[in-house]
């Protein structure tokens, strides 16, 4: 994780949500996966097994984005 982050090109960087792009960033991710309730696939080459992706699908509605969903039932 540590080397996908630091191969980060400086526009992935810029469009990119991480927090950093260091060894410290690299194990938040690892300790974080396991620890809240999103979903964390990562892209590996075969047979190389180096870190080509990291996705992020978050399954929580945050509160700011109910008003953007919310549409009235119909019966």
């Amino acid at each position: 994780m540590a080397a996908f982050l630091a191969g980060l090109s400086a526009e992935t960087r810029r469009l990119s949500t991480f927090d950093g792009y260091d060894l410290a960033a690299a194990r938040e991710l690892c300790d974080a996966i396991a620890r809240y309730d999103k979903l964390r696939p990562v892209l590996a080459e075969v047979p190389s097994g180096r870190i080509a992706g990291l996705l992020e699908i978050s399954l929580d509605l945050h509160p700011s984005d109910m008003p953007a969903t919310a549409r009235p039932v119909s019966g």
